[in-house]
């Protein structure tokens, strides 16, 4: 019997009626499907997700969606010593969450991360010390270089963990963001490791969003794949990938 581990963003784990995500849809014959995706979840969340999933589920095949390499996630514990005012102002937010702790897209208190998600510039919580947390990072230490790093070496701990498990690995773009469009100093010996023999790319270069726009998706519910064409999704990739057809 084939199992499954879906990871992603939002359009890997969205459970609302009108944008169902894929793993939703794939059929209980062809795997039993587990998701550890996120929402507004950043690279490197994806991956810790992944692999801290790979623990939980025995998995044959894993699916990851990644998400804009620029989205960033900041891990806050008990060790701050206002973390338990962070908590209690956070603690009902959607982007202060720890899946790996709690099994749940809630926070831990014991450590959380902050996802600013893709609104990271104009994010604004009931939490000024979050609040300044996230502008400082911004303006003292994001940059594209170094989130195109975060999200190859990602990227790189997937492939490799699945690798020496024998896991087979499918990897696609959530949407046709900078993710191998980028030639940064830092990145070039890290993107050659990548081996795109286990990646989807729609048109050699685009995601999920592009696929579902050209197959007719002219709504895009908040900005998302409406349910039937995630749907189509599942049952035109990701489940002949599953049955080693042609997809």
């Amino acid at each position: 019997m084939n199992s499954l581990l879906a990871g992603g963003d939002s359009f890997t784990a969205h459970l609302m009626e009108s944008n169902l995500a894929w793993p939703n849809h794939i059929k209980e014959w062809i795997a039993e499907t587990h998701s550890v995706a996120e929402m507004a979840s950043d690279n490197e969340l994806i991956a810790r997700n992944v692999i801290a999933g790979l623990q939980k589920f025995e998995a044959t095949h894993v699916a990851v969606g990644w998400s804009d390499p620029n989205r960033f996630s900041l891990y806050v514990n008990t060790e701050h010593p206002l973390y338990m005012d962070i908590y209690n102002k956070m603690k009902d937010h959607a982007g202060f969450t720890n899946q790996i702790l709690t099994g749940e897209w809630h926070c831990s208190t014991h450590g959380t991360f902050i996802k600013p998600g893709g609104g990271y510039d104009s994010w604004s919580t009931k939490s000024d010390i979050v609040n300044n947390l996230v502008k400082e990072y911004i303006k003292n230490y994001h940059s594209r270089e170094q989130q195109m790093m975060k999200t190859l070496e990602s990227i790189l701990l997937v492939q490799e963990f699945c690798s020496n498990r024998g896991i087979e690995l499918l990897n696609f773009k959530a949407w046709d963001h900078d993710l191998f469009h980028t030639d940064y100093p830092m990145t070039k010996h890290l993107e050659p490791l990548i081996d795109k023999e286990l990646w989807w790319l729609y048109n050699g270069k685009c995601g999920l969003k592009e696929w579902c726009q050209d197959k007719g998706d002219d709504q895009m519910p908040g900005g998302h794949p409406a349910s039937e064409y995630q749907y189509l999704f599942a049952i035109s990739v990701i489940e002949p990938w599953i049955e080693q057809e042609d997809f």
